[in-house]
């Protein structure tokens, strides 16, 4: 996807905004946000345009509880609500249907650090929003702090955008290849090392089976007990895990394994995690597949991502042709 625009605080304020009128129209825009506070309570408001009417609605769950509502809204209100942690560093990822006669489909996903520390799990917010708008392309986007703190220095809002949904129509693509890793016989582990060193990176793993497969992820070649987990698995309840020895997808399965993972990697800070999984599970349309959602963050605060392993948990291998790609950009 193309950068149509980004804003990255000076100063600390309680508003990120980021207007790409000057750039062509896109069908399909992703926002990415990396947020820390000052001190005090701060939160995440989204809107459009500069239209603050009520002509917002949402559905969010937090930490895999039941869906809440609220509609008529002036914006789509605290993105990471989560209001026990929201003076921790926040990382979002949204994903918009830009047409311009159809209301605006949003999907996102946020992620906060919560109590420093591997010993405690991060919180997540999973949400379904509209924006009701039906004779405008989105050229603005505004995140806006309602809470007593303020977004500290370096807090920042990037906007991408395409007309595929894959996004893979630009030379100047915001996501550059840092590395990818195809097995040429069966395994149990793919590695990527050393890659260069970026602000967000982007994790594509498609994993066969030859038998019962599962996954684990580790950074830097760290296998303490320096990770944190929160998990939920086919719509069930979230399952935290602390102090573990890796970023562990627990649920094995015989059949395809498809995962897409972003990550916030910055050195002085804890690397915030959001993963969406998927396994075939049973051949045939008969048998649904799995899903899983799954927040993390490895508690380092020294160091660069600059290692991925990706290693099987299952009885099984990794089949020839398993494959890890990982993107990054600053």
């Amino acid at each position: 996807m193309q950068e149509l625009g980004r804003t990255r605080l000076t100063v600390a304020g309680d508003t990120i905004t980021v207007d790409f009128a000057d750039k062509p129209n896109k069908k399909f825009l992703k926002i990415i946000c990396a947020l820390k506070s000052v001190t005090d309570v701060t939160n995440a408001n989204l809107t459009f345009n500069n239209d603050t009417a009520t002509n917002y609605a949402k559905r969010t769950s937090e930490n895999g509880g039941a869906d809440a509502t609220l509609d008529s809204d002036d914006a789509i209100t605290n993105i990471p609500l989560l209001p026990t942690s929201r003076n921790l560093p926040k990382f979002i990822i949204i994903d918009v249907e830009n047409f311009k006669t159809q209301e605006k489909l949003v999907n996102a996903s946020a992620v906060d650090q919560g109590t420093a520390g591997a010993a405690n799990p991060p919180n997540r917010v999973e949400g379904a929003h509209k924006w009701a708008n039906t004779t405008d392309f989105i050229t603005r986007v505004d995140i806006v702090n309602s809470g007593a703190g303020d977004y500290d220095v370096g807090s920042e809002v990037i906007v991408l955008g395409s007309d595929f949904p894959d996004g893979e129509d630009f030379d100047d693509n915001f996501w550059k290849e840092l590395g990818r890793k195809e097995l040429d016989a069966v395994g149990d582990v793919i590695t990527i090392n050393p890659i260069q060193t970026k602000k967000y990176l982007k994790v594509v793993k498609t994993l066969i089976p030859s038998g019962a497969i599962g996954d684990e992820m580790t950074f830097n070649n760290d296998t303490g007990t320096n990770y944190a987990r929160r998990r939920q698995a086919d719509g069930g309840t979230d399952v935290t895990a602390p102090s573990e020895a890796a970023i562990k997808n627990v649920q094995t399965t015989d059949g395809l394994m498809f995962t897409v993972t972003y990550i916030l990697n910055l050195a002085n800070q804890e690397k915030l995690v959001i993963m969406e999984s998927m396994n075939a599970t049973t051949a045939g349309a008969a048998n649904a597949p799995n899903r899983d959602e799954l927040a993390a963050k490895w508690s380092n605060t020294t160091d660069l991502i600059s290692r991925i392993d990706n290693t099987n948990v299952g009885g099984g291998d990794y089949a020839k042709g398993s494959e890890m790609i990982i993107y990054g950009s600053d």
